[in-house]
């Protein structure tokens, strides 16, 4: 995978939600997290490679599993 940003994240789901909201953005804080990476490599151990994701790709995923299962 790739590092994602909070801004790119917001940038995608702004995108399939047709809105464009402004972020609002603060000093940090104490204990604040300013990089994470996942490690995905367990995860391919355990189940097997399944290729590589665009995000754009796995967030459409989950809004439609999320929208079947809220129904």
């Amino acid at each position: 995978g790739r590092e994602t940003s909070l801004l790119e994240l917001l940038e995608h789901m702004q995108g399939m939600a047709g809105t464009k909201l402004q972020p609002t953005f603060a000093a940090g804080r104490i204990g604040d997290i300013r990089r994470s990476v996942a490690d995905v490599d367990l995860l391919h151990r355990r189940i097997g490679s399944c290729g590589p994701s665009r995000l754009e790709h796995a967030l459409h995923a989950v809004l439609r599993q999320e929208s079947t299962t809220s129904a």
